[in-house]
């Protein structure tokens, strides 16, 4: 900037390694002119670099980044979404290769988020490899911090923390004292941002344990008929700690409800703890018994170690839908007699609750198929079969795009029992039993038990 007095020492950094003499008085100006010389601080350098021609320090050890259920399909450490996102293919990033010529291989590149193909990636003039091996952010240019044990975190954070294992984790939310110092996180809470979820499944997750806003929401959705029980599962993979204790919390968020615990909806198990590096199958269980409508909850899977730590959140959805409604007309009972061909006009109506069409209605005499209209409205005539002395059962069932059946006369309509003696011509009527039509093979599986028109 013009101002700050030039360093004690400056060197030349080039192919990966320090090369020149001490070049006392030169002013930084002067040196960055060209955009190939580092500044080295007024500070004592490491012993092992004091040679200018020995190579800088490496750390082929690194702490394991915190990574889940990524694809990696040549084997080689990097996850095949890196690699297309910077080499085209999952299977030509070379790991142990330096591609950019900073002094990183590209899995160092990958645990430090760097560019594989900048040897510069923050645009601040010091290669990565040298920040990356001297404590400094290779991924800001706001400067470096000295790192005389190595261990990549800058001398500056183990100081301020008392912190200086890199891969301890005093807080056990599963995030490095490394990574807590490459975050910016506090490794001393496991959650920075108070959000509500820790640390490490924000990272996990790729969400940012800096931002309260910014945390992985999950869904569940069910649509069921009137009376039905559906189960899903859900997997949660422990990567924190060893081993994870937890307890499930559910709240129901439906409009008008008391924010208390639906009875709708069960999670089982409802306690318990995780091993390390172990997932956990939790059901989840929704019941539409005595219900209609939109339903919703949300399920909070939470950590028994911290008093608002959630491990997931799952929002939860029921949609309870009765299908279509099928009102029936059918002639009144009557006590005059009846012709053995006597015709039967039925007609039906179908609807739903959205207002959607209603591809197809069917139509039964006791049980067996009479006939079908693909109107709606929908009429036949049936010609009775011969003389009957019993009732004979109509029904109708409507089917919506799904083939679900929907309700059959007598909840929603006026369909009703024909009890007929038909008359042969005599003074008193000459009845005799009426067998029923076999039910057509192709729709016997379509014919429900729904419900039976009451008696005429």
């Amino acid at each position: 900037d013009g101002e700050t007095a030039p360093p004690a020492q400056a060197f030349l950094w080039l192919d990966g390694k320090i090369v020149g003499e001490d070049l006392p008085g030169v002013s930084a100006r002067d040196l960055n002119d060209g955009g190939y010389f580092v500044l080295i601080p007024p500070t004592p350098l490491p012993t092992d670099t004091a040679d200018p021609d020995a190579e800088l320090p490496s750390n082929p050890e690194l702490p394991p980044r915190l990574m889940v259920g990524y694809s990696d399909i040549d084997g080689d450490g990097l996850p095949d979404d890196w690699e297309l996102f910077h080499f085209q293919s999952p299977v030509d990033g070379d790991r142990d290769a330096d591609s950019d010529g900073d002094g990183l291989l590209n899995w160092e590149e990958f645990l430090l988020g760097t560019d594989p193909h900048s040897a510069d990636s923050d645009g601040d003039k010091i290669l990565d490899g040298f920040e990356a091996n001297f404590g400094s952010d290779p991924l800001s240019d706001g400067g470096y911090s000295l790192d005389f044990d190595h261990d990549w975190i800058p001398d500056s954070w183990e100081a301020e923390s008392g912190l200086d294992d890199p891969k301890g984790d005093p807080d056990n939310d599963g995030v490095s004292n490394l990574r807590e110092s490459q975050w910016g996180t506090d490794p001393f809470d496991r959650d920075s941002d108070d959000d509500g979820v820790i640390d490490g499944v924000e990272l996990m997750d790729g969400t940012s344990p800096l931002d309260p806003a910014s945390f992985r929401q999950y869904q569940i959705s069910f649509q069921l008929r009137p009376d039905q029980e559906a189960t899903k599962p859900f997997w949660f993979l422990n990567t924190i700690a060893e081993p994870l204790g937890y307890w499930v919390e559910i709240v129901e968020t439906t409009a008008g409800s008391d924010g208390g615990a639906p009875d709708w909806l069960a999670v089982s198990p409802e306690l318990g703890s995780i091993p390390r590096r172990t997932s956990r199958k939790f059901t989840f269980t929704a019941s539409s018994a005595g219900r209609e409508g939109s339903f919703s909850a949300v399920v909070m899977i939470r950590d028994s170690e911290a008093a608002d730590g959630i491990l997931r959140k799952v929002n939860v959805t029921l949609e309870v839908n009765p299908g279509p409604v099928t009102h029936l007309t059918a002639p009144a009972s009557s006590d005059g007699p009846f012709a053995v061909a006597q015709v039967i006009d039925l007609t039906a109506e179908a609807t739903m609750a959205d207002g959607s069409p209603v591809p197809e209605i069917e139509f039964y005499a006791d049980g067996a198929y009479i006939g079908e209209s693909h109107e709606n409205p929908a009429t036949i005539s049936y010609r009775l079969p011969g003389p009957i002395d019993r009732a004979i059962r109509f029904t109708a069932l409507s089917y919506d795009s799904t083939g679900f059946a929907g309700k059959m006369s007598g909840n929603k309509g006026t369909g009703q029992l024909l009890k007929k003696c038909l008359h042969s011509g005599s003074d008193s009527p000459s009845c005799h039993s009426h067998e029923k039509s076999p039910v057509d093979s192709r729709r016997r599986r379509r014919v429900l038990p729904l419900h039976v028109a009451s008696g005429g």
